[in-house]
């Protein structure tokens, strides 16, 4: 998603201001959905 927004997003003009902070959330996202996976996995496999 974040991919998506830096080279689709950057290049319209209404939403050029808004899709650092966008990408930004993007990242955190993801890292929060690994590090629930992480801990899903090593609960499992513990």
């Amino acid at each position: 998603m974040a991919i998506w927004r830096i080279t689709f997003e950057r290049k319209l003009e209404d939403l050029a201001c808004d899709w650092p902070r966008q990408v930004i959330r993007d990242c955190l996202l993801a890292l929060s959905w690994v590090l629930f996976l992480v801990k899903t996995w090593r609960e499992k496999y513990d």
